[in-house]
């Protein structure tokens, strides 16, 4: 779904930056965050039709994120990719369980990523 607006949330520049990137070439609108009260504050402002969302981030990790957005009836709806250097399997199991539709370890390939975006966005 080109043309979708995807919420990037990430504390390192150059992820943030490598994942726009990707997304813009492929016909996206990427909005950013750089921690998770940040990404709440946008994902209320801007609605958007998917977030990418990293687990360890300043002031608040992803994970708490992930459970505001949730609890709030207006952003529910929103497909939440977890992406997260952290490689144990548990730590997926705790992302979906939290309500995120997916997870992927870092480091991904940008086809990997967009894959997974497509399944959710159609």
């Amino acid at each position: 779904m080109p043309n979708a607006k995807i919420l990037v949330a990430d504390d390192d520049k150059s992820t943030r930056e490598l994942i726009s990137i990707v997304l813009e070439d492929e016909g996206y609108e990427v909005i950013t965050a750089i921690n998770g009260i940040e990404t709440i504050e946008k994902a209320a402002k801007e609605k958007p039709d998917l977030i990418v969302l990293d687990i360890m981030m300043p002031q608040m990790d992803g994970y708490e994120a992930l459970n505001k957005i949730k609890e709030n009836e207006e952003l529910t709806a929103i497909p939440i990719l977890v992406i997260t250097a952290r490689t144990i399997k548990i730590y997926e199991k705790i992302s979906k369980g939290l309500g995120a539709v997916d997870h992927i370890t870092k480091p991904f390939s940008p086809d990997e990523l967009l894959e997974k975006i497509k399944m959710f966005l159609g």
